[in-house]
């Protein structure tokens, strides 16, 4: 096991194999979606002229698309089954990453309609920025009580 006195358990070993433990993921998740939120609440146009910037390129989109895919398969190696444990949601959290990048590498154009849809109005990106802080708070609470 790898400790950490900031993060916690970095890492378990359990039949010979390593894993992320579930208290590193929930960290990572709360502070990624922590980054993503604020710039869409504290400066929304900026942040949907990036946005919409890069949904609109298809290449960008798909590389993206490839690291999320990557992503969900580490998710994966926790567990893959959903549950009502801390280690089902990080399956639940895998399955719908999994869809999503499927979606974004085959339907690239569906995905740059579907934000652009999203992105209409400034209300709407300061909604969806304050979504994605809830999400930090709450995977900021998982990882502490784990």
């Amino acid at each position: 096991m790898c400790y950490n006195k900031y993060i916690g358990q970095l890492l378990f070993i359990s039949n010979n194999l390593m894993y992320l433990s579930p208290q590193f993921i929930f960290t990572s998740l709360a502070v990624f979606y922590g980054i993503v939120a604020l710039p869409a609440i504290v400066a929304p146009k900026k942040f949907k002229g990036m946005f919409t910037d890069f949904v609109s390129n298809s290449r960008d989109l798909r590389l993206l698309s490839f690291f999320i895919l990557l992503f969900s398969f580490l998710l994966f190696s926790i567990n893959w089954k959903i549950t009502m444990t801390a280690e089902g949601l990080i399956a639940l959290l895998a399955w719908i990453t999994l869809a999503k990048s499927i979606t974004n590498l085959y339907f690239p154009k569906f995905t740059s309609k579907i934000a652009k849809y999203f992105l209409k109005s400034t209300m709407s990106i300061v909604f969806i920025g304050v979504i994605a802080l809830a999400f930090a708070v709450l995977f900021g609470y998982f990882a502490y009580t784990l």
